[in-house]
């Protein structure tokens, strides 16, 4: 009686020959005419690319279970790849070509792009909502107390903003901010007092109705780095901000 693991594994091992077959078909063309030889490494190239497109589609026929998570899916991904480079290397020693030919089955590579693409697209898709706490300014509220704050703990930190919606430049504005302040509390104080400074040209926290802009806060950072969201119901202290920073307020939806 068969060992039906093996049974269970003849499909996948079926598909995964067959795909490697048709790479190291395409990957004939380097025993070609070394005249055109750019040109045939180029379509190469693209016939890869549409053979890799072709695995997208039909791997999660023909073998489902290695092809649901990610991982399984990229190692089986890049042993067709291999298999299918090992297919061309073989007819080039059997075609006497080995020797100066080898490199082109790296026009091959291109097998993994649409897999790649479409797995960073499902991460991508798969990201959760940014959980982040919008401020408002509260146009018919109090002023916070800055009576009752610990004012001997300051730090220096810099606002960066869009005066109105549509500015198409940032402003950058220092400002002190009480380390116990919360975050929302100080950006309240900051707009009263540059409006007062700057009435030529306030920033605007409300729309034509009169109904107040939601606002967010990031820390800025390095272009490689994630966004970090700051809560504007804690202070400087919670939000581990120190001196120096720069706080970027948008205007959100």
């Amino acid at each position: 009686m068969p060992n039906l693991s093996f049974v269970k594994r003849v499909p996948g091992l079926l598909y995964g020959v067959v795909v490697g077959l048709l790479l190291g078909a395409a990957g004939f063309a380097g025993t070609l005419d070394s005249a055109n030889f750019q040109w045939y490494y180029f379509l190469v190239q693209v016939l890869a690319l549409g053979i890799g497109i072709l695995h997208l589609w039909l791997s999660p026929r023909f073998v489902p279970a290695v092809f649901a998570a990610f991982g399984m899916g990229l190692l089986g991904t890049l042993l067709v790849l291999l298999l299918g480079m090992a297919f061309t290397l073989i007819l080039y020693q059997q075609m006497g070509f080995l020797a100066n030919r080898w490199p082109f089955v790296t026009s091959l590579l291109p097998f993994l792009i649409p897999f790649l693409v479409v797995q960073a697209y499902r991460y991508y898709r798969d990201i959760p909502p940014a959980n982040y706490r919008k401020w408002y300014y509260p146009v018919n509220g109090d002023m916070p107390d800055v009576d009752l704050l610990d004012l001997s703990k300051i730090l220096v930190i810099q606002f960066e903003f869009l005066k109105t919606p549509s500015d198409p430049n940032f402003t950058n504005f220092k400002a002190k901010a009480p380390v116990a302040m919360a975050l929302g509390d100080l950006f309240l104080v900051f707009i009263n007092d540059y409006n007062e400074r700057t009435p030529a040209s306030p920033i605007h926290f409300a729309d034509p109705s009169g109904r107040p802009f939601g606002w967010v806060f990031t820390k800025k950072s390095a272009w490689w780095q994630r966004r970090v969201y700051l809560d504007p119901a804690l202070d400087f202290n919670q939000n581990n901000l120190v001196d120096n920073a720069t706080i970027v307020a948008m205007r959100a939806e």
